[in-house]
């Protein structure tokens, strides 16, 4: 699938649908604006509320980046939205997120960026009642190749 035209999201059925991803690359070309205001109602969530999320004058003073960056879980969860964005399995009744296996910050992402990923489905797997799936991402700055955050999401979807 790599270097094919692909209509996103893949449409994909159950088991051996999912199958057939496995340990291909996907290339989504959508891409998602990192916001201040997303960082800012993610602080006010989870009470993150740290200057360098927030206060963008001190950012800029005080910062290593130059401006306000987004919360390491804010930028984790986002993995969610790149791969339901980028595969939709159908006959299925629940997709539920169970963990992530490995998760890393490599880089900071400053209010702003545009983030685009890249995923591999790493494993498939059939449980009793489910199907789990386990997706590698990675989160990039759109226009470069060096990952900002890497992780390995689990999924179970009950078929």
């Amino acid at each position: 699938m790599t270097g094919e035209h692909m209509e996103f999201p893949l449409r994909v059925s159950g088991a051996v649908g999912l199958r057939s991803l496995v340990d291909k690359n996907l290339y989504p070309p959508s891409a998602l604006e990192v916001t201040q205001e997303m960082i800012t109602k993610f602080g006010e969530l989870t009470h993150d509320r740290q200057w360098i999320h927030l206060d963008a004058a001190a950012a800029v003073r005080q910062s290593p980046f130059g401006k306000t960056i987004a919360q390491g879980f804010l930028t984790l969860s986002l993995v969610t939205y790149f791969v339901t964005s980028a595969v939709r399995v159908e006959g299925v009744r629940l997709a539920l997120g169970c963990g992530i296996n490995r998760a890393r910050f490599l880089n900071p992402v400053a209010a702003g960026t545009e983030l685009k990923a890249r995923i591999k489905l790493k494993q498939v797997q059939e449980l009793e009642g489910c199907v789990e799936a386990v997706w590698s991402v990675a989160l990039v700055r759109d226009g470069r190749l060096a990952p900002l955050c890497i992780a390995d999401w689990i999924v179970r979807y009950y078929l």
